[in-house]
């Protein structure tokens, strides 16, 4: 099935509580620091990643944070309960995609059950949602 046919159906059932969340999701940042190339923030940065959610049921919040790595700046884990940053929070970074696939669900009304059969890994960002 395609994701406009599951969503479809998720909405014919009244699962979705929404119609709307408006996001966007970095796959990459940008370098936080001059490199030797003098590029300034120009190159890509794999441990670095932003997104941005809006819409109802949504807080507006700051999760997680960076901090310096061997060459780079760079995400680290957190604590979904509060957003904290926290290296050794329940949110690894690796896993930090899945939780924002996870908290988005949540968001448009798709239970955590649905959610962690569809998702590998990550969990519903708490802090983030209302």
């Amino acid at each position: 099935r395609t994701l406009v046919e599951t969503l479809a159906g998720l909405k014919a059932e009244g699962v979705l509580k929404h119609d709307v969340l408006v996001g966007s999701l970095n796959v990459f940042g940008r370098t936080l620091t001059i490199d030797r190339k003098q590029r300034r923030g120009r190159d890509h940065n794999s441990r670095h990643h932003a997104t941005v959610l809006i819409r109802e049921g949504i807080k507006p919040s700051v999760v997680g944070g960076i901090v310096r790595g061997k060459r780079e700046w760079e995400a680290t884990g957190f604590n979904s309960n509060d957003g904290k940053m926290n290296p050794e929070g329940d949110i690894p970074y690796e896993e930090t995609f899945p939780a924002v696939a996870k908290t988005i669900g949540h968001a448009m009304g798709i239970g955590n059950e649905a959610l962690d059969e569809a998702i590998i890994g990550g969990k519903v960002v708490q802090a983030a949602v209302e």
